[in-house]
């Protein structure tokens, strides 16, 4: 991802997030090409190697078909025309009937297509009638051509010719359906492969063969080479072209692609132009990428128009548009996610936001907050939950800048009257019911039923809502709200209470009524009770909440589980969907896993992320602040947390002395302060703990699988994050050029600078990507410096990085394809299984008698899937009853296909020679097969 600055508030580190493929809607950020790299020679033999290694998939149907796996090749984005000429063959032939379509190629299909491409000759001098000939036979056939083609083709011929071509062959030879197809995808390949490495004179040649025909190719796509030969057709369209819903429509009606006016105007070589002209034809932002496409072209100059196009959206997308407009940084964003949080379309997403980015809204807030209308009193409430949350220093700094009058009137309503959370609250009467809830009230319909027996409202707590709490009568028709609530569709009344009310008293209140359902054994009747701690609870219901998940699934309650993910994924908390994530990696149950997977690509969604970057996203910062610090008041002394050496949270006092808890408050102390600090240290501990174990358990496979972070990436999520910042200091980094060479190590330290090992600063403005280091890559001098050097600091990793076992295949085993070293030791075979799948073992199918005699681990990135072998078997029924057992042998095979809901077994008949295996791979997998022989005790 790359940022950019805002020039707004330079002292706030604000910046946008931009995604690659935005940047490249913007021709003015790119003003020389990239070079095109030289290609290798072309070889007959190899490239047929690499047809029938990476083309054809692993598996077999039962006609004996293999799966022809075209997103599989490895196409390079330079070559010779001889090796264009031949991939054109290849991917146009009657083997490539369809690029995701399983079983389709026979063996006997299969050698008699080698044969005859082995037989031709490729000279690469190709006209294009042939080409297209090609290309039509292809058609003719029904097949769908692999989107890569576009590859070969413009290698072979220039882009305009080819796109000439293929615009206007006859209708009789070339459907037009297929012609478009064929465009769009050199299209795309154009823009994101090939575009930047075009020199001026070649884009211009584009330009020029093209021009007359702009409007015939909108019939296709928007041809992004084209920018500003765009504009004169823009000029012409008038206020009135699109008004009404016109423009989601297709601009011609003959059109064939999608396409929309934003697309156009977005190919214009300057911002200004960009802003003018869809300013003028009042065209809203209607997608999550357009949103990013003019983010990337106006950064923080044009917010407003994202707001605008935000409030005129559906509710339905309101969502995903203001997750992509949350990727701005920047205290000019506070106001707009303020009101946003104000609105019912989707005003958790914006209050997310603002918990995420406190100093920003601080920034943007503190100068609204002196105002009498509806946004600045909201505003003053939101800075004085932010005093409350330790952030008072960064509040007077903002205030102190305002002039006298205003900073006189802010610090009076924002920092002498901030409310104490343990303040006592009145009910609400008549007088005193604010008139939104009211009205929400009103929308309740038919007779409120009784409260359940079981949940006395004396005894649940209140429900906070500024100076008030809700009454009895109002507690009751809140109840009746959620009964008529489904997850995905909440009550009006209950959405309003959320929007609302004090987030710890709603966490309160949830997770109080759900324990009384509990013990009541949780009649499936009243399983609102679940929606109630969807819709109302927060952080602390979704810690509550998850390990009930993976209980449930031990005891067979499928029901309940389904209640319980879905309940989680309503939340949409960062700590909801850090513990969904969570169940993905430590449960066991392939169907359980499925379902919180799925869970996780639906929020990614939303948000417009990789899982990747979800994953990084929705570590929660536990109220701590902006330096990874929180403390606990008690009037005469103070308290400060602190990560202990085994990640378990403990405080500090004021000289020096860690505690694993705050101590008994005494008279001495500030009875209501000490309660306060009391409460919240109990929420941080059970927080803490859960989400260090989380985190630390990511951090660890990140490093196995040897993930980087683009510097931007890593500052903002990892070394500014309040929590993660505490781990990240604990580990060794690497950073890397962008060919992907290591170039130096280093830490992070507590203020969140970087040294070295001499403990001098450093900058990384000389890197492209950082990653955790893993010991296989340093040298037993390096883990002994930057061991010592640990050691003096006192830092306890997170995981066993430095002192790490490492394994490698001895010299007899360099050439063997079976690992059986282990093969004469007896283990338990409940211990392999608690120890294997906490580690992400999976186990194999099921064989005779109802037992298991195999565990499979896949590592993606290594394209390597292994499976372990071993005598005795687990008992699928009841793992408690399985005996001892022996593995018999421990291979690596290639990995042809793997998803998250599915895995297929190893397969022992592909098994590498250990001494090709990944090195990273090997020493992990005899790590955990090393740690469970020691529980043999041979």
């Amino acid at each position: 991802m790359a940022k950019r600055k805002s020039e707004v508030a330079s002292e706030v580190k604000s910046s946008i997030e931009h995604h690659p493929n935005d940047l490249n809607w913007c021709s003015w950020r790119f003003q020389l090409p990239l070079n095109r790299p030289e290609p290798n020679p072309f070889n007959l033999h190899e490239s047929l190697q690499r047809f029938s290694s990476q083309v054809l998939g692993d598996s077999v149907n039962q006609a004996g078909a293999f799966a022809v796996l075209w997103h599989n090749v490895d196409i390079p984005p330079s070559m010779t025309r001889q090796e264009a000429h031949f991939w054109l063959v290849a991917m146009t032939g009657s083997i490539s009937q369809r690029p995701y379509q399983t079983y389709n190629a026979t063996p006997e299909e299969l050698d008699e297509f080698i044969q005859s491409i082995a037989g031709q000759s490729f000279s690469g001098e190709i006209t294009l009638p042939e080409t297209l000939m090609y290309l039509l036979n292809s058609s003719e056939k029904g097949m769908l051509l692999p989107r890569n083609i576009a590859i070969p083709l413009s290698t072979l011929f220039p882009i305009g010719e080819l796109v000439l071509g293929l615009l206007h062959c006859e209708q009789s030879f070339m459907g037009l359906q297929r012609r478009c197809s064929i465009l769009i995808n050199l299209n795309d390949v154009i823009n994101h492969n090939l575009r930047y490495r075009l020199t001026a004179t070649e884009i211009q040649q584009i330009r020029v063969t093209l021009r007359p025909h702009i409007e015939e190719l909108l019939n296709f796509t928007v041809w992004n080479s084209l920018g500003n030969e765009y504009l004169p057709l823009v000029e012409r369209w008038t206020e009135d072209t699109f008004a009404g819903d016109r423009d989601d429509c297709e601009l011609r009606g003959l059109a064939i692609g999608i396409f929309s006016p934003q697309e156009v105007i977005f190919n214009l070589e300057e911002p200004d132009l960009v802003e003018a002209h869809l300013r003028r034809l009042k065209l809203r932002l209607r997608t999550s990428e357009q949103i990013r496409v003019w983010l990337a072209h106006t950064e923080f100059s044009a917010l407003d128009y994202v707001y605008d196009s935000i409030k005129a959206a559906p509710k339905k997308q309101a969502k995903g548009l203001i997750a992509t407009f949350g990727r701005v940084t920047a205290p000019e964003v506070a106001p707009y996610m303020l009101e946003i949080s104000l609105d019912s379309k989707a005003p958790e997403v914006a209050r997310d936001w603002m918990r995420k980015n406190p100093v920003h809204v601080i920034a943007g807030l503190v100068p609204i907050a002196a105002g009498s209308d509806r946004l600045a009193r909201a505003a003053v409430k939101v800075l004085r939950e932010l005093k409350l949350k330790g952030h008072e220093a960064k509040l007077q700094t903002w205030i102190d800048r305002q002039a006298p009058d205003i900073a006189e009137k802010l610090r009076a309503t924002v920092l002498e009257t901030a409310p104490s959370i343990t303040q006592t609250v009145v009910q609400f009467d008549e007088k005193t019911t604010p008139d939104w809830l009211q009205q929400a009230i009103a929308t309740v319909k038919g007779k409120v039923p009784s409260v359940p027996r079981w949940a006395p409202l004396e005894e649940l707590p209140p429900i906070r809502i500024e100076d008030g709490s809700l009454n009895a009568d109002q507690t009751t028709v809140l109840l009746a709200a959620i009964k008529e609530s489904t997850l995905d569709s909440p009550h009006p009344l209950v959405a309003a209470i959320k929007a609302k009310a004090q987030p710890a008293s709603l966490d309160a209140f949830a997770t109080k009524l759900f324990e009384r359902w509990q013990q009541e054994d949780m009649p499936a009747r009243e399983k609102w009770v679940m929606w109630a701690m969807g819709h109302l609870g927060s952080d602390a219901a979704a810690l509550k909440l998850s390990p009930l998940v993976m209980t449930w699934r031990s005891e067979l309650k499928h029901q309940r589980v389904t209640w319980g993910l879905d309940t989680l994924k309503t939340m949409n908390s960062d700590t909801a969907l850090m513990q969904i994530h969570s169940i993905t990696q430590k449960s066991r149950h392939p169907g359980l896993r499925e379902r919180a997977t799925e869970h996780l690509k639906e929020a990614a969604r939303l948000r417009g992320l990789s899982m990747s970057e979800l994953e990084d996203r929705i570590v929660p910062d536990c109220g701590l602040d902006a330096q990874g610090k929180k403390a606990f008041d008690f009037g005469p002394r103070q308290f400060q947390f602190v990560l202990g050496p085994d990640m378990k949270p403990m405080v500090r006092d004021g000289k020096g002395k860690l505690m694993g808890n705050l101590p008994k408050p005494t008279s001495k102390d500030d009875a209501d302060l000490a309660s306060q600090a009391v409460t919240a240290w109990k929420v941080l501990k059970k927080q803490i703990d859960a989400v260090t174990k989380v985190q630390a358990v990511r951090l660890e496979q990140v490093m196995v699988t040897e993930r980087r972070w683009a510097v931007a990436q890593f500052e903002r999520w990892l070394v500014q994050h309040p929590l993660m910042t505490h781990l990240v200091q604990r580990l060794l980094w690497a950073g890397y050029d962008p060919k992907g060479d290591r170039i130096l190590l280093f830490r992070v330290a507590e203020d969140q600078t970087y040294t070295n090992f001499d403990d001098e600063p450093i900058l990384l403005n000389c890197i492209e990507t950082v990653g955790i280091i893993h010991p296989l890559h340093l040298t037993p001098q390096q883990k002994q410096q930057w061991g010592q050097l640990w050691s003096d600091y006192e830092l306890f990793q997170p995981f066993s990085q430095l002192d790490r076992d490492l394994y490698l295949p001895t010299a007899e085993e360099h050439t063997k394809t079976v690992v059986t070293r282990f093969k004469d030791i007896t283990i338990p075979g409940i211990s392999l299984v608690s120890t294997f799948e906490r580690k992400g073992w999976l186990r194999g199918g099921g064989g005779d008698r109802g037992g298991c005699y195999e565990h499979c681990k896949v590592f993606p990135q290594a394209k390597l899937i292994v499976g372990i072998e071993y005598e005795g078997g687990i008992a699928l029924w009841d793992v408690r009853q399985s005996g001892d057992i022996k593995i018999t042998d421990c291979y690596f095979a290639p990995l042809h296909y793997y998803s998250a809901e599915y895995m297929f077994s190893a397969n022992r008949k592909y098994a590498l020679p250990l001494g090709e295996v990944n090195p990273i791979v090997f020493s992990e997998v005899l790590r955990d097969i090393t740690h469970l022989a020691a529980k043999s005790g041979q």
